[in-house]
């Protein structure tokens, strides 16, 4: 079969027209990280297929597939298709229709923003003609922290971060931030998974994201500044945040930060930020 890029190995794993959009998920094969069986899904939400939208790549929850975030984003994926763009979901290692590559148990959080979420970006860009915006969602902004970081330039013109977990936060506050505390977790020595799902991580990206991140999230640690960036967060976040964002130094003129209680923001709301991150 015809790879879908000129990349590396990319095969359509479905096409599907829906009522509302079009649903077309690609398994990309980047063979950048050392493992030659790690692949991923990525899925393109779109009004016409044959049309290049202004491309957002949309970086979820861990322990979340595509269902289980349409379950509660319908509503977000409708607003950013009628203001014109093309929305693009990644689903990390091992959730949803991405597969389990064979050294998962050596999953790193710099793993995925080194090598998935550039190739992610490539891709995007190869078949948009477009630079990328990104949206952080939640314990996914630690991916993007590691990415925007990574001293390699990046084809993205600006990000937001949706309520994500950065800081000095107590466990119970990143239980919260990471959207796991609805759901039942099942814990063994190798890995969490949730009880209902297949959604899973390995033992020891778990442990990065709920314990190893905490002081590296404190402040930027990297001379690379991320770029344009707005932050959506709770009002009782704004103390580790400013901080946060105080010690991006000489891109804090790039930067902004809302600060509203979750589900007080309207799709439209955020969809005109996302707008604001043009040049």
């Amino acid at each position: 079969m015809k790879s879908s890029s000129d990349l590396f190995p990319v095969t359509l794993l479905t096409a599907e027209l829906k009522p509302q959009w079009n649903e077309d998920t690609y398994l990309l094969k980047p063979n950048n990280s050392g493992d030659p069986t790690v692949s991923f899904a990525l899925t393109r939400f779109s009004v016409d297929p044959t049309k290049k939208g202004k491309p957002i790549l949309w970086l979820p929850p861990f322990l979340h597939g595509r269902g289980e975030w349409l379950a509660y984003a319908e509503l977000w994926v409708k607003t950013l298709l009628n203001a014109g763009y093309d929305l693009w979901f990644l689903e990390w290692r091992g959730h949803g229709a991405s597969v389990f590559n064979e050294q998962w148990s050596s999953n790193r959080l710099h793993l995925l923003a080194w090598c998935d979420v550039p190739a992610a970006l490539d891709f995007i860009v190869e078949q948009s003609d477009s630079p990328v915006k990104i949206v952080a969602e939640s314990s996914a902004a630690q991916v993007w922290v590691k990415a925007m970081a990574y001293e390699k330039t990046l084809p993205i013109v600006g990000s937001l971060l949706w309520y994500p977990a950065l800081g000095r936060l107590s466990c119970a506050t990143y239980v919260t931030r990471m959207n796991w505390e609805s759901h039942a977790l099942e814990s063994t020595r190798g890995g969490v998974k949730h009880r209902t799902g297949h959604e899973s991580l390995n033992r020891h990206l778990f442990d990065e994201l709920m314990l190893g991140q905490r002081a590296l999230l404190g402040r930027w640690q990297s001379g690379v500044f991320p770029g344009r960036l707005r932050v959506i967060e709770d009002p009782a976040l704004e103390k580790p945040l400013t901080k946060w964002m105080s010690s991006l130094g000489d891109a804090e003129y790039q930067t902004k930060a809302d600060y509203y209680p979750p589900g007080k923001v309207s799709p439209a709301l955020w969809a005109n930020w996302l707008d604001e991150l043009d040049p």
